[in-house]
């Protein structure tokens, strides 16, 4: 299980978020199963993404919201051109509140 962790540091971020855009003109683009303590939250804003998450496919398409725990093993494939945004924060910020932590 422990090669499937994929670490991240918010070292030089004040407030703990990475926001990515993704945008693919590809189709048929995996990202490999992984797992990270982090929370993921995915708005996708074009297009459709297979993700499977603990063994369970969900697919979504414009407009749809994901929301990928601390722990859970996932990856995600882009069937058609795709945008998205995908927000990531510790557990913590999650657990605690942005305010109490942060403020």
């Amino acid at each position: 299980m422990s090669e499937l962790y994929e670490s991240e540091d918010f070292i030089y971020n004040r407030i703990p978020i990475r926001i990515f855009n993704h945008c693919f003109d590809g189709i048929e683009i995996f990202t490999p199963t992984h797992w990270h303590r982090n929370i993921e939250f995915n708005l996708v804003t074009c297009g459709r993404i297979r993700r499977i998450v603990d063994g369970i496919q969900y697919d979504q398409t414009e407009g749809d919201i994901f929301i990928v725990n601390s722990g859970e093993i996932h990856a995600d494939h882009w069937i058609d051109e795709t945008d998205h945004f995908e927000f990531r924060f510790p557990k913590v910020l999650w657990n605690a509140g942005l305010e109490e932590t942060f403020i």
